[in-house]
């Protein structure tokens, strides 16, 4: 049987710190293209932007972005770009201290 919708698929995710479970959804491609757009920009405000507007689609309005703290959006976000690209994906971290 195959699945004639998979942006209908929902995940739970758990988050202790809010106390609450979420639902949420892969990214669709018109969401990716339109971070990518934006990420040419390089214009940080813009992108915080598209990650939350992101985030509140992804979620079905679950969470008050105006009152969740950004670790926890970045989170919700980075949950649902690895269910859209495959459950794999590479980061990477640069740190802008001085060793």
């Amino acid at each position: 049987m195959a699945i004639r919708n998979p942006q209908s698929i929902r995940y739970s995710l758990e988050l202790p710190e809010l106390n609450k479970t979420i639902s949420y959804r892969a990214l669709k491609v018109g969401e990716q293209k339109n971070l990518l757009t934006v990420l040419e920009l390089k214009e940080p405000r813009a992108i915080i932007n598209a990650v939350v507007d992101i985030v509140e689609a992804i979620t079905f309005g679950e969470l008050d972005l105006g009152k969740t703290p950004m670790h926890i959006v970045d989170y919700v976000f980075l949950k649902s770009f690895i269910k859209s690209s495959g459950a794999k994906s590479t980061a990477e971290y640069t740190c802008g201290g001085t060793l």
